[in-house]
Protein backbone atom coordinates (compact mmCIF):
# COMPACT_ATOMS: atom_id res chain seq x y z
CA UNK A 1 0.00 0.00 0.00
CA UNK A 2 3.04 2.31 -0.25
CA UNK A 3 3.28 2.11 -3.92
CA UNK A 4 2.08 5.30 -5.51
CA UNK A 5 -1.79 4.03 -6.63
CA UNK A 6 -3.67 5.20 -9.82
CA UNK A 7 -7.28 5.18 -8.57
CA UNK A 8 -10.18 6.47 -10.23
CA UNK A 9 -13.78 7.54 -9.84
CA UNK A 10 -16.49 6.90 -13.06
CA UNK A 11 -19.76 9.11 -12.70
CA UNK A 12 -21.84 8.74 -15.01
CA UNK A 13 -23.92 12.01 -16.06
CA UNK A 14 -27.48 10.81 -15.75
CA UNK A 15 -28.55 13.65 -12.95
CA UNK A 16 -27.72 15.35 -9.78
CA UNK A 17 -24.16 13.84 -8.46
CA UNK A 18 -24.97 11.60 -5.78
CA UNK A 19 -23.70 11.19 -2.35
CA UNK A 20 -21.97 7.88 -3.29
CA UNK A 21 -20.14 9.23 -5.53
CA UNK A 22 -18.51 11.53 -2.76
CA UNK A 23 -18.22 8.77 -0.83
CA UNK A 24 -16.30 6.82 -3.10
CA UNK A 25 -14.29 9.78 -4.38
CA UNK A 26 -13.40 10.59 -0.60
CA UNK A 27 -11.61 6.78 -0.07
CA UNK A 28 -10.03 6.88 -3.89
CA UNK A 29 -8.39 10.05 -3.04
CA UNK A 30 -7.00 9.38 0.56
CA UNK A 31 -5.68 6.05 -1.26
CA UNK A 32 -3.77 8.28 -4.16
CA UNK A 33 -2.89 11.39 -1.32
CA UNK A 34 -1.46 8.67 0.92
CA UNK A 35 0.34 6.68 -1.47
CA UNK A 36 1.67 9.95 -3.75
CA UNK A 37 -0.26 8.48 -6.33
CA UNK A 38 -2.98 10.29 -8.88
CA UNK A 39 -6.70 10.32 -8.18
CA UNK A 40 -8.75 10.39 -11.77
CA UNK A 41 -11.99 11.42 -12.95
CA UNK A 42 -13.29 9.54 -15.79
CA UNK A 43 -16.86 10.61 -17.01
CA UNK A 44 -18.54 7.21 -17.67
CA UNK A 45 -21.14 8.85 -20.70
CA UNK A 46 -21.79 6.03 -22.93
CA UNK A 47 -25.40 5.14 -22.08
CA UNK A 48 -27.23 8.24 -24.28
CA UNK A 49 -30.78 7.53 -23.50
CA UNK A 50 -30.12 8.94 -19.47
CA UNK A 51 -27.38 11.25 -20.39
CA UNK A 52 -28.35 14.98 -18.62
CA UNK A 53 -26.26 17.49 -20.49
CA UNK A 54 -25.62 20.07 -17.22
CA UNK A 55 -24.91 16.86 -14.75
CA UNK A 56 -21.26 16.82 -15.89
CA UNK A 57 -20.54 20.46 -14.57
CA UNK A 58 -22.82 19.83 -11.78
CA UNK A 59 -20.11 16.32 -10.88
CA UNK A 60 -17.22 19.03 -11.21
CA UNK A 61 -18.85 21.94 -8.97
CA UNK A 62 -19.82 19.02 -6.33
CA UNK A 63 -16.22 17.61 -6.10
CA UNK A 64 -14.82 21.33 -5.84
CA UNK A 65 -17.38 22.35 -3.32
CA UNK A 66 -16.00 19.17 -1.27
CA UNK A 67 -12.37 19.63 -1.98
CA UNK A 68 -12.18 16.27 -3.67
CA UNK A 69 -10.46 17.50 -6.94
CA UNK A 70 -9.42 15.42 -9.02
CA UNK A 71 -5.59 15.02 -10.32
CA UNK A 72 -6.56 13.88 -14.12
CA UNK A 73 -9.50 14.45 -15.59
CA UNK A 74 -11.86 16.06 -18.40
CA UNK A 75 -10.72 19.12 -19.61
CA UNK A 76 -13.73 22.07 -19.30
CA UNK A 77 -15.48 22.41 -16.00
CA UNK A 78 -12.25 23.60 -14.18
CA UNK A 79 -10.69 19.75 -15.27
CA UNK A 80 -7.30 19.08 -15.03
CA UNK A 81 -6.74 17.30 -17.82
CA UNK A 82 -4.02 14.46 -17.87
CA UNK A 83 -1.40 11.91 -19.95
CA UNK A 84 -4.32 9.66 -20.04
CA UNK A 85 -7.06 11.27 -21.80
CA UNK A 86 -9.65 11.59 -22.79
CA UNK A 87 -11.44 10.93 -20.19
CA UNK A 88 -14.95 11.35 -21.27
CA UNK A 89 -16.47 7.67 -22.39
CA UNK A 90 -18.36 9.41 -25.71
CA UNK A 91 -14.88 10.28 -26.80
CA UNK A 92 -13.12 6.91 -26.59
CA UNK A 93 -15.24 4.94 -28.72
CA UNK A 94 -12.42 3.83 -31.38
CA UNK A 95 -10.48 2.48 -28.36
CA UNK A 96 -13.82 0.03 -27.31
CA UNK A 97 -14.89 -1.14 -31.05
CA UNK A 98 -11.05 -2.10 -32.00
CA UNK A 99 -10.62 -3.76 -27.88
CA UNK A 100 -13.84 -5.87 -29.10
CA UNK A 101 -12.68 -6.59 -32.28
CA UNK A 102 -9.03 -7.82 -30.67
CA UNK A 103 -11.36 -10.26 -28.41
CA UNK A 104 -13.34 -11.36 -31.89
CA UNK A 105 -9.87 -12.58 -33.18
CA UNK A 106 -8.42 -14.20 -30.41
CA UNK A 107 -11.86 -16.18 -30.43
CA UNK A 108 -12.67 -14.72 -26.48
CA UNK A 109 -15.83 -12.52 -27.74
CA UNK A 110 -18.30 -13.41 -30.44
CA UNK A 111 -20.87 -11.46 -32.35
CA UNK A 112 -24.70 -12.00 -31.18
CA UNK A 113 -27.10 -11.48 -33.87
CA UNK A 114 -30.01 -12.35 -31.14
CA UNK A 115 -32.91 -9.73 -31.47
CA UNK A 116 -34.61 -7.79 -28.43
CA UNK A 117 -38.06 -9.93 -28.87
CA UNK A 118 -36.14 -13.61 -28.61
CA UNK A 119 -33.98 -11.98 -25.66
CA UNK A 120 -37.88 -11.36 -24.07
CA UNK A 121 -39.10 -14.50 -24.88
CA UNK A 122 -36.37 -16.30 -23.74
CA UNK A 123 -36.27 -14.38 -20.36
CA UNK A 124 -39.73 -15.29 -20.04
CA UNK A 125 -39.72 -18.97 -20.83
CA UNK A 126 -37.09 -19.08 -18.00
CA UNK A 127 -39.12 -17.64 -15.57
CA UNK A 128 -42.13 -19.79 -16.40
CA UNK A 129 -39.95 -23.01 -15.82
CA UNK A 130 -38.49 -21.48 -13.32
CA UNK A 131 -34.92 -22.31 -14.52
CA UNK A 132 -32.28 -21.34 -12.18
CA UNK A 133 -30.35 -19.77 -14.69
CA UNK A 134 -32.21 -16.64 -16.16
CA UNK A 135 -30.27 -14.68 -19.21
CA UNK A 136 -28.56 -15.33 -22.06
CA UNK A 137 -28.44 -19.16 -23.81
CA UNK A 138 -25.43 -18.54 -25.75
CA UNK A 139 -27.46 -19.12 -29.29
CA UNK A 140 -24.72 -17.21 -31.49
CA UNK A 141 -21.49 -18.43 -29.76
CA UNK A 142 -21.26 -21.42 -32.18
CA UNK A 143 -21.97 -19.67 -34.78
CA UNK A 144 -19.85 -20.58 -37.83
CA UNK A 145 -17.71 -17.80 -39.66
CA UNK A 146 -19.94 -18.16 -42.75
CA UNK A 147 -23.06 -17.84 -40.66
CA UNK A 148 -21.71 -14.84 -39.04
CA UNK A 149 -20.61 -13.27 -42.78
CA UNK A 150 -23.89 -13.93 -43.44
CA UNK A 151 -25.40 -11.75 -41.24
CA UNK A 152 -23.13 -9.14 -41.37
CA UNK A 153 -23.67 -8.73 -45.27
CA UNK A 154 -27.36 -8.48 -44.64
CA UNK A 155 -26.65 -5.71 -42.66
CA UNK A 156 -28.64 -7.29 -39.12
CA UNK A 157 -27.87 -5.33 -36.07
CA UNK A 158 -25.51 -7.56 -33.57
CA UNK A 159 -23.69 -6.99 -30.46
CA UNK A 160 -20.96 -8.18 -29.12
CA UNK A 161 -21.08 -10.82 -26.12
CA UNK A 162 -17.55 -12.21 -24.12
CA UNK A 163 -17.13 -15.78 -23.92
CA UNK A 164 -17.08 -16.85 -20.35
CA UNK A 165 -15.98 -20.05 -19.28
CA UNK A 166 -18.43 -22.20 -18.57
CA UNK A 167 -16.42 -25.61 -17.07
CA UNK A 168 -14.87 -24.30 -14.28
CA UNK A 169 -15.30 -21.89 -11.16
CA UNK A 170 -14.55 -18.22 -11.98
CA UNK A 171 -11.79 -17.40 -8.97
CA UNK A 172 -11.69 -14.05 -8.03
CA UNK A 173 -10.50 -11.69 -5.45
CA UNK A 174 -11.43 -8.70 -3.39
CA UNK A 175 -9.05 -6.76 -1.00
CA UNK A 176 -11.68 -7.30 1.74
CA UNK A 177 -12.98 -10.58 1.47
CA UNK A 178 -10.51 -12.63 0.21
CA UNK A 179 -10.96 -15.31 -2.56
CA UNK A 180 -14.36 -15.00 -4.51
CA UNK A 181 -15.52 -18.25 -6.50
CA UNK A 182 -18.66 -18.05 -8.82
CA UNK A 183 -19.75 -20.97 -10.95
CA UNK A 184 -19.02 -19.88 -15.20
CA UNK A 185 -22.09 -22.26 -15.39
CA UNK A 186 -24.33 -19.83 -14.03
CA UNK A 187 -23.32 -16.82 -15.64
CA UNK A 188 -24.56 -15.68 -18.98
CA UNK A 189 -22.31 -14.31 -21.48
CA UNK A 190 -22.21 -10.49 -20.85
CA UNK A 191 -22.75 -7.85 -23.40
CA UNK A 192 -19.34 -5.90 -24.25
CA UNK A 193 -20.21 -3.39 -27.08
CA UNK A 194 -23.70 -2.71 -28.19
CA UNK A 195 -25.91 -2.42 -31.48
CA UNK A 196 -25.15 1.45 -31.00
CA UNK A 197 -21.28 1.00 -31.40
CA UNK A 198 -21.40 2.26 -27.62
CA UNK A 199 -19.65 -0.33 -24.90
CA UNK A 200 -21.26 -1.59 -21.85
CA UNK A 201 -19.74 -0.64 -18.36
CA UNK A 202 -17.55 -3.71 -18.40
CA UNK A 203 -15.96 -3.12 -21.66
CA UNK A 204 -15.07 0.41 -21.15
CA UNK A 205 -14.22 -0.15 -17.38
CA UNK A 206 -11.76 -2.52 -18.28
CA UNK A 207 -10.01 -0.91 -21.25
CA UNK A 208 -9.70 2.16 -19.71
CA UNK A 209 -8.46 1.04 -16.19
CA UNK A 210 -5.71 -0.54 -18.21
CA UNK A 211 -5.21 2.46 -20.61
CA UNK A 212 -4.89 4.89 -17.06
CA UNK A 213 -2.82 2.62 -15.18
CA UNK A 214 -5.28 2.14 -12.14
CA UNK A 215 -3.82 0.09 -9.99
CA UNK A 216 -6.65 0.16 -7.18
CA UNK A 217 -10.71 -0.64 -8.37
CA UNK A 218 -11.73 1.11 -5.13
CA UNK A 219 -16.02 0.92 -5.65
CA UNK A 220 -19.28 0.15 -4.11
CA UNK A 221 -19.75 -3.51 -3.07
CA UNK A 222 -22.84 -3.66 -5.27
CA UNK A 223 -20.27 -4.62 -7.62
CA UNK A 224 -19.33 -7.50 -6.67
CA UNK A 225 -21.39 -9.65 -8.69
CA UNK A 226 -19.75 -8.39 -11.70
CA UNK A 227 -16.26 -9.43 -10.78
CA UNK A 228 -16.44 -12.86 -13.11
CA UNK A 229 -16.76 -10.81 -15.98
CA UNK A 230 -13.89 -8.37 -14.96
CA UNK A 231 -11.50 -10.73 -14.31
CA UNK A 232 -12.48 -12.95 -17.11
CA UNK A 233 -11.94 -9.73 -19.39
CA UNK A 234 -8.37 -8.99 -18.01
CA UNK A 235 -7.49 -12.64 -18.16
CA UNK A 236 -9.01 -12.32 -22.42
CA UNK A 237 -6.94 -9.72 -22.80
CA UNK A 238 -3.97 -10.67 -21.34
CA UNK A 239 -3.69 -8.11 -18.67
CA UNK A 240 -3.20 -7.96 -14.86
CA UNK A 241 -6.15 -6.93 -13.06
CA UNK A 242 -5.86 -4.23 -10.25
CA UNK A 243 -6.42 -4.67 -6.81
CA UNK A 244 -10.41 -4.43 -6.41
CA UNK A 245 -11.69 -3.32 -2.72
CA UNK A 246 -15.62 -3.12 -2.95
CA UNK A 247 -16.76 -0.63 -0.43
CA UNK A 248 -19.61 -1.28 2.24
CA UNK A 249 -22.78 0.45 0.58
CA UNK A 250 -24.22 3.55 2.77
CA UNK A 251 -27.58 2.33 3.98
CA UNK A 252 -30.76 3.64 5.36
CA UNK A 253 -31.66 2.96 9.15
CA UNK A 254 -33.51 -0.41 7.84
CA UNK A 255 -30.60 -1.61 6.60
CA UNK A 256 -31.49 -0.97 3.19
CA UNK A 257 -29.14 0.49 0.02
CA UNK A 258 -29.82 4.42 0.55
CA UNK A 259 -32.38 5.98 -1.30
CA UNK A 260 -33.67 9.09 -1.92
CA UNK A 261 -37.10 8.39 -0.42
CA UNK A 262 -35.22 7.76 3.26
CA UNK A 263 -32.40 10.31 2.37
CA UNK A 264 -31.08 12.56 0.02
CA UNK A 265 -28.68 11.06 -2.66
CA UNK A 266 -28.02 14.42 -3.90
CA UNK A 267 -24.91 15.93 -2.95
CA UNK A 268 -26.48 19.32 -4.45
CA UNK A 269 -29.39 19.20 -1.99
CA UNK A 270 -26.52 18.83 0.99
CA UNK A 271 -25.34 21.55 -0.18
CA UNK A 272 -28.12 23.89 -0.49
CA UNK A 273 -29.57 22.84 2.91
CA UNK A 274 -26.22 24.58 4.59
CA UNK A 275 -23.89 21.41 5.24
CA UNK A 276 -20.35 22.34 5.12
CA UNK A 277 -18.35 20.39 3.08
CA UNK A 278 -15.83 19.50 5.61
CA UNK A 279 -18.31 18.09 7.96
CA UNK A 280 -19.53 16.38 4.78
CA UNK A 281 -16.15 14.75 4.19
CA UNK A 282 -15.62 13.78 8.03
CA UNK A 283 -19.36 11.97 7.76
CA UNK A 284 -18.64 10.04 4.90
CA UNK A 285 -15.67 8.84 6.23
CA UNK A 286 -17.25 7.87 9.27
CA UNK A 287 -19.32 5.50 7.01
CA UNK A 288 -15.85 2.92 6.17
CA UNK A 289 -13.20 3.83 8.62
CA UNK A 290 -12.90 4.42 12.38
CA UNK A 291 -9.87 6.86 14.12
CA UNK A 292 -8.09 5.49 17.24
CA UNK A 293 -10.11 6.13 20.33
CA UNK A 294 -13.50 6.30 18.39
CA UNK A 295 -12.42 10.05 17.31
CA UNK A 296 -15.67 11.38 15.89
CA UNK A 297 -14.62 14.60 14.35
CA UNK A 298 -11.34 14.77 12.20
CA UNK A 299 -10.11 16.84 9.43
CA UNK A 300 -8.82 15.39 6.03
CA UNK A 301 -5.28 15.66 7.26
CA UNK A 302 -6.44 13.67 10.23
CA UNK A 303 -8.15 11.17 8.15
CA UNK A 304 -4.91 10.73 6.16
CA UNK A 305 -2.82 10.34 9.26
CA UNK A 306 -4.42 7.51 9.95
CA UNK A 307 -5.59 5.98 6.58
CA UNK A 308 -5.45 2.40 5.67
CA UNK A 309 -7.64 0.93 2.71
CA UNK A 310 -7.02 -2.25 4.66
CA UNK A 311 -8.79 -1.46 8.02
CA UNK A 312 -11.97 -0.16 5.97
CA UNK A 313 -14.68 -1.74 7.71
CA UNK A 314 -17.20 -3.41 5.42
CA UNK A 315 -20.08 -3.86 8.01
CA UNK A 316 -23.24 -2.38 6.40
CA UNK A 317 -22.87 1.56 7.72
CA UNK A 318 -26.02 3.71 8.50
CA UNK A 319 -26.28 6.73 6.83
CA UNK A 320 -28.08 9.14 9.68
CA UNK A 321 -28.81 12.07 9.02
CA UNK A 322 -29.39 13.11 12.22
CA UNK A 323 -25.97 12.46 13.42
CA UNK A 324 -24.29 14.51 10.24
CA UNK A 325 -26.99 17.74 11.44
CA UNK A 326 -24.98 17.33 15.06
CA UNK A 327 -21.92 17.14 13.51
CA UNK A 328 -22.39 20.10 11.36
CA UNK A 329 -23.34 22.31 13.97
CA UNK A 330 -20.05 20.96 15.69
CA UNK A 331 -17.80 22.33 12.44
CA UNK A 332 -20.20 25.42 12.51
CA UNK A 333 -19.31 26.27 16.14
CA UNK A 334 -15.65 25.79 15.21
CA UNK A 335 -15.47 28.45 12.54
CA UNK A 336 -14.17 31.37 13.79
CA UNK A 337 -16.52 34.42 13.16
CA UNK A 338 -15.03 36.02 10.25
CA UNK A 339 -15.03 32.58 8.52
CA UNK A 340 -19.02 31.93 9.82
CA UNK A 341 -19.79 35.48 8.04
CA UNK A 342 -17.85 34.52 4.90
CA UNK A 343 -19.73 31.38 4.85
CA UNK A 344 -23.03 32.91 5.42
CA UNK A 345 -22.05 35.28 2.72
CA UNK A 346 -21.71 32.26 0.13
CA UNK A 347 -24.97 30.90 0.81
CA UNK A 348 -26.78 33.93 0.59
CA UNK A 349 -25.22 34.32 -2.91
CA UNK A 350 -26.65 30.50 -3.46
CA UNK A 351 -29.78 31.41 -2.47
CA UNK A 352 -30.63 34.40 -4.27
CA UNK A 353 -33.60 34.11 -6.50
CA UNK A 354 -34.20 30.19 -5.51
CA UNK A 355 -37.20 30.87 -3.72
CA UNK A 356 -40.12 29.12 -5.91
CA UNK A 357 -37.74 26.24 -6.06
CA UNK A 358 -38.53 24.94 -2.42
CA UNK A 359 -42.49 24.94 -2.13
CA UNK A 360 -43.59 22.49 0.06
CA UNK A 361 -43.81 19.25 -0.70
CA UNK A 362 -47.07 16.98 -0.42
CA UNK A 363 -47.44 14.40 2.16
CA UNK A 364 -46.72 11.72 0.14
CA UNK A 365 -43.66 12.98 -1.48
CA UNK A 366 -42.33 13.59 2.09
CA UNK A 367 -39.20 10.94 3.84
CA UNK A 368 -41.35 9.03 6.22
CA UNK A 369 -38.50 9.00 8.78
CA UNK A 370 -39.60 11.59 11.57
CA UNK A 371 -36.42 13.48 11.76
CA UNK A 372 -35.76 13.90 8.44
CA UNK A 373 -39.47 14.87 7.39
CA UNK A 374 -39.16 17.20 10.09
CA UNK A 375 -35.94 18.59 8.67
CA UNK A 376 -37.08 18.81 4.61
CA UNK A 377 -40.23 20.48 5.73
CA UNK A 378 -38.12 23.44 7.66
CA UNK A 379 -35.16 23.10 5.21
CA UNK A 380 -37.99 24.23 2.45
CA UNK A 381 -39.71 26.89 4.50
CA UNK A 382 -36.32 28.28 5.59
CA UNK A 383 -34.86 28.24 2.06
CA UNK A 384 -37.42 30.45 0.85
CA UNK A 385 -37.37 32.85 3.75
CA UNK A 386 -33.60 33.07 2.71
CA UNK A 387 -33.45 33.22 -1.53
CA UNK A 388 -36.61 35.68 -0.89
CA UNK A 389 -34.07 38.13 1.21
CA UNK A 390 -31.04 36.97 -0.02
CA UNK A 391 -30.56 39.46 -2.67
CA UNK A 392 -31.51 42.78 -0.06
CA UNK A 393 -28.80 40.97 2.34
CA UNK A 394 -26.18 41.23 -0.20
CA UNK A 395 -26.73 44.54 -1.62
CA UNK A 396 -26.72 45.49 2.22
CA UNK A 397 -23.98 43.33 3.00
CA UNK A 398 -22.00 45.34 -0.19
CA UNK A 399 -22.47 48.51 1.04
CA UNK A 400 -21.61 47.99 4.65
CA UNK A 401 -19.41 44.98 4.32
CA UNK A 402 -18.79 44.93 8.30
CA UNK A 403 -22.60 44.45 8.51
CA UNK A 404 -23.22 41.12 9.68
CA UNK A 405 -19.49 40.18 11.48
CA UNK A 406 -21.36 41.28 14.84
CA UNK A 407 -24.59 39.61 13.86
CA UNK A 408 -22.23 35.93 13.87
CA UNK A 409 -21.48 35.78 18.04
CA UNK A 410 -25.55 36.08 18.29
CA UNK A 411 -26.61 33.24 15.96
CA UNK A 412 -23.78 30.95 16.01
CA UNK A 413 -24.35 28.92 18.88
CA UNK A 414 -28.22 28.53 17.39
CA UNK A 415 -27.34 26.89 14.00
CA UNK A 416 -26.71 23.59 13.16
CA UNK A 417 -26.65 24.44 9.06
CA UNK A 418 -26.31 27.55 7.32
CA UNK A 419 -29.79 27.71 5.85
CA UNK A 420 -31.22 27.59 9.80
CA UNK A 421 -29.96 31.15 9.29
CA UNK A 422 -33.14 32.30 7.81
CA UNK A 423 -34.76 31.98 11.13
CA UNK A 424 -32.50 34.56 12.50
CA UNK A 425 -31.12 36.70 9.78
CA UNK A 426 -34.38 38.05 8.26
CA UNK A 427 -34.57 40.27 11.53
CA UNK A 428 -32.09 42.91 11.10
CA UNK A 429 -32.70 43.77 7.50
CA UNK A 430 -36.40 43.88 7.62
CA UNK A 431 -39.07 45.49 9.79
CA UNK A 432 -41.86 44.02 7.78
CA UNK A 433 -43.24 42.02 9.89
CA UNK A 434 -46.21 39.72 9.97
CA UNK A 435 -47.72 40.91 13.22
CA UNK A 436 -50.52 39.32 15.46
CA UNK A 437 -52.18 40.11 18.89
CA UNK A 438 -51.80 36.81 20.16
CA UNK A 439 -47.92 37.06 19.59
CA UNK A 440 -47.86 39.95 21.75
CA UNK A 441 -49.40 37.90 24.97
CA UNK A 442 -47.20 35.40 25.90
CA UNK A 443 -47.83 33.10 28.87
CA UNK A 444 -48.90 34.88 32.04
CA UNK A 445 -48.98 37.88 30.40
CA UNK A 446 -51.99 40.45 29.59
CA UNK A 447 -52.64 42.88 26.71
CA UNK A 448 -52.58 45.95 29.03
CA UNK A 449 -49.01 44.33 30.54
CA UNK A 450 -48.05 44.15 26.99
CA UNK A 451 -48.53 47.44 26.55
CA UNK A 452 -47.04 48.53 29.48
CA UNK A 453 -43.69 46.53 28.74
CA UNK A 454 -43.59 47.92 25.29
CA UNK A 455 -43.85 51.65 26.66
CA UNK A 456 -41.44 50.90 30.02
CA UNK A 457 -38.68 49.48 27.25
CA UNK A 458 -39.24 52.08 24.31
CA UNK A 459 -38.54 54.79 27.73
CA UNK A 460 -35.15 53.58 28.90
CA UNK A 461 -34.26 52.99 25.59
CA UNK A 462 -34.58 56.54 24.54
CA UNK A 463 -32.38 57.46 27.75
CA UNK A 464 -29.84 54.82 27.12
CA UNK A 465 -26.28 55.92 25.59
CA UNK A 466 -25.92 53.02 22.80
CA UNK A 467 -21.93 54.02 22.05
CA UNK A 468 -21.54 53.90 26.13
CA UNK A 469 -19.24 50.15 26.52
CA UNK A 470 -21.29 48.97 29.83
CA UNK A 471 -24.42 49.66 27.79
CA UNK A 472 -25.63 46.03 27.60
CA UNK A 473 -25.28 45.27 31.87
CA UNK A 474 -27.30 48.59 32.46
CA UNK A 475 -29.66 47.90 30.12
CA UNK A 476 -29.99 44.03 31.35
CA UNK A 477 -30.15 45.92 35.26
CA UNK A 478 -33.11 48.26 34.25
CA UNK A 479 -35.40 45.97 32.45
CA UNK A 480 -35.41 43.34 35.67
CA UNK A 481 -36.00 46.27 38.24
CA UNK A 482 -38.70 47.54 35.89
CA UNK A 483 -40.25 44.14 35.51
CA UNK A 484 -40.02 43.77 38.84
CA UNK A 485 -41.67 47.32 39.84
CA UNK A 486 -44.38 46.35 37.28
CA UNK A 487 -44.86 42.88 39.41
CA UNK A 488 -44.01 40.86 35.75
CA UNK A 489 -41.74 38.10 35.51
CA UNK A 490 -38.62 39.38 33.17
CA UNK A 491 -39.66 36.49 30.64
CA UNK A 492 -43.47 37.81 30.26
CA UNK A 493 -42.29 41.33 30.48
CA UNK A 494 -39.66 40.98 27.55
CA UNK A 495 -41.86 38.76 25.48
CA UNK A 496 -43.99 41.37 23.70
CA UNK A 497 -40.47 43.52 23.53
CA UNK A 498 -38.94 40.42 21.62
CA UNK A 499 -41.89 40.27 19.16
CA UNK A 500 -41.93 43.82 18.01
CA UNK A 501 -38.04 44.13 18.07
CA UNK A 502 -37.46 40.67 16.34
CA UNK A 503 -41.04 39.66 14.83
CA UNK A 504 -40.86 36.38 16.28
CA UNK A 505 -40.99 34.90 20.03
CA UNK A 506 -38.13 33.20 19.65
CA UNK A 507 -34.71 34.90 19.10
CA UNK A 508 -30.94 35.55 19.08
CA UNK A 509 -30.33 37.37 22.44
CA UNK A 510 -32.36 40.43 22.77
CA UNK A 511 -30.34 43.14 24.23
CA UNK A 512 -27.66 42.38 21.66
CA UNK A 513 -29.84 42.49 19.01
CA UNK A 514 -30.88 45.43 19.84
CA UNK A 515 -26.95 46.90 20.01
CA UNK A 516 -26.78 46.05 16.68
CA UNK A 517 -30.07 47.08 15.10
CA UNK A 518 -29.25 50.35 16.43
CA UNK A 519 -30.69 52.99 19.16
CA UNK A 520 -32.96 54.53 16.22
CA UNK A 521 -33.72 51.51 14.30
CA UNK A 522 -34.56 49.61 17.59
CA UNK A 523 -36.96 52.59 18.88
CA UNK A 524 -39.02 52.87 15.08
CA UNK A 525 -39.36 49.03 15.84
CA UNK A 526 -41.32 49.86 19.27
CA UNK A 527 -43.27 52.73 18.08
CA UNK A 528 -44.55 50.56 15.26
CA UNK A 529 -45.42 47.69 17.91
CA UNK A 530 -47.37 50.15 19.95
CA UNK A 531 -49.11 51.74 16.92
CA UNK A 532 -50.33 48.23 16.02
CA UNK A 533 -51.72 47.51 19.16
CA UNK A 534 -53.51 51.07 19.32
Amino acid sequence: MTTPARVRVAPSPTGDPHVGTAYMALFNKAMADTTGGAFILRIEDTDRTRYVADSERQIFDALAWLGLNPDEGPQGHGGPGGPCGPYRQSERLPMYKQAAEDLIAKGKAYRCFCAGDRLDTLRKIQQAEKSKFIGYDGLCRGLKAEEVAANLAAGKPHVVRLKLRQDAEIQTTDLFRGQISFIGAEQQDPVLLKTDGYPTYHLAMAVDDHAMGITHVIRAEEWIPSLPIHFELYRAFGWDAPVFAHMPLLRNKDKSKISKRKNPTSLLWYRDAGFLPEALKNFLGLMGFSLPNDQEIFSYAEFLQNFDLRKVNIGGPIFDLQKLHWLNGEYIRRLDDRELEKRLVQHCRLMIGREAEFADLPEDQLPQETFLKDFEQKRRRQSRVLGALAAEIMTSYEVNPNLLLPIIPLIKERLHTLVEAADYLPMFFTRDFAYTREAFVPKKQTPEGAVAALREVRAILADADFNNPGVKESLDAAFRAKSEALGQKIGPFLGPVRVAITGASVSPPLVESMLVLGKQETLARLDNALKFLG
